[in-house]
This record gives C-alpha cells, structure tokens and sequence, in this order.
C-alpha cells in the first residue's frame, strides 16, 4: 500500500502499537529495509499497584457498545450457554453506545438471567471484584480495556483475532485465547476457567504480567525514542 510506504520513506521512525504487527506493516508497504519500525505498547489507563481484590463469581464484559468492532453480541450468546451451567455465576455489561437497545432486546429473545447492564460506570469497581473478564471483538489494536482488567487480577480470555493479542495474553498462563470466533469453545474456555483451582495463579500472573506498562515504564520508552531521534539529527 502506497499510504504506508509513503509513511515508512517520509518519517524518522513509524512508531507501532505491537511488535506483533511489524510482519502487517512490512507486508502492506513492500519495504524490505525495516531499520526505521519500532514499537511501544499503550500504558495502563491506571497507576500500577499490586493488591489483592475480592472477588466475586461474576464474568465481566467492558467497552463501548459497537457492533462492528466490538461484537457485544457474541458475550450474551455465550452467556446463554453458560448460565444453566454456572448457576452461581453472574454477568456484568459495563458500557454504552449505539447498539445498547439491540442488545437488550437480544438479552430478553434469548431469555437471559443474573445479567446486569451496568451502563456507563467507572469500571475499576467491576475489574476488582470480577473474576473473569471477556474480551469478544473482531479486532483491535493494543486494548487498554484488556490490560486494565489484568492490572486489576481479572483473568481474561478473548479471540485470537488479531496480532497485538499475543503479546498481552499467554494462553494458558495469564489468560486464555480461543479460535475466532467460536462461541461454544469460547463459552467451554470460561467454564474451565470458572472450575479451576488455580484461577487466583492466573489471576496474579495477569496482574504481574502488566507491570511493564506502567506509565513510567513506557513514558521512559518515549522519551528515549525521543532522545535518540534528536541525537540522530543533531
């Protein structure tokens, strides 16, 4: 694509979201010389501190209500396998938007129980006391809404949708990623998560695994990028 190209020749450096997505860009400009590509991660919306949450049997999905991208849908179809299945479990929507109504509606056709809509909230309150959080969009970029959960011991699962995904969640370890887009493993995933005994490993393996992107951490990153960038033109 001419655009990233262009972008790539004309610029010091192309700052990307992920290393994961270096092997896209270089696919898309059909540049060979990559010297200039580099990357740095979003940095947690929240200071980092490691504390201990109690947490309840609740399944949290945060975010806007989007859906082309987000795919709000897919958690109350999943939910509708699970709630028979996890009868001590509860599913929490925090968020608003343009296909709230049609969601809603999706919730009563589907006749859905011990699910609450929130709304537009704070969600640190819900990250701190959900013990599952669900991530079902059809792409993004590095989430911020991810890494906010795992900062709060939310262990999350989420497609395996695009690239950026890999580099916060290791499958298995601090959360878990399913095949997009395959509701029923997906709602499989959840209940083997919800059974198991080493949900609070998981738990602190998420907060701990986040510690990188502290906004110190990563406000040091830029401001070496910056540093060298003026040495180099100096």
């Amino acid at each position: 694509c001419r655009m990233y190209r262009n972008l790539y020749l004309n610029s010091d450096t192309v700052v990307l979201l992920s290393n994961e997505y270096k092997k896209s860009y270089i696919k898309l400009s059909g540049m060979k010389e990559t010297s200039k590509l580099t990357a740095i991660n979003n940095m947690l919306s929240f200071p980092y501190e490691k504390c201990n949450y109690s947490k309840k049997k609740q399944i949290l999905w945060c975010g806007r209500l989007l859906f082309s991208q987000k795919r709000p849908d897919r958690i109350l179809e999943v939910w509708k396998k699970l709630q028979d299945r996890l009868p001590d479990w509860q599913l929490v929507i925090v968020g608003d938007g343009p296909f709230s109504e049609q969601l809603h509606q999706l919730s009563k056709r589907l006749s859905l129980k011990r699910i609450e809509f929130a709304g537009f909230k704070n969600p640190v309150p819900y990250y701190k006391e959900s013990s599952i959080f669900c991530m079902t969009s059809n792409h993004e970029g590095f989430p911020m809404v991810l890494t906010e959960a795992m900062q709060f011991g939310c262990v999350s699962v989420a497609f395996d949708s695009f690239e950026s995904i890999r580099e916060i969640i290791q499958s298995g370890m601090n959360g878990f990623l399913v095949k997009p887009f395959n509701l029923k493993n997906y709602a499989n995933t959840i209940m083997n998560v919800a059974n198991d005994k080493n949900i609070c490993l998981y738990a602190d393996n998420a907060l701990n695994s986040v510690e990188r992107l502290s906004p110190e951490n990563i406000s040091e990153q830029w401001l070496n990028l910056f540093a060298g960038l003026l040495k180099q033109n100096e």
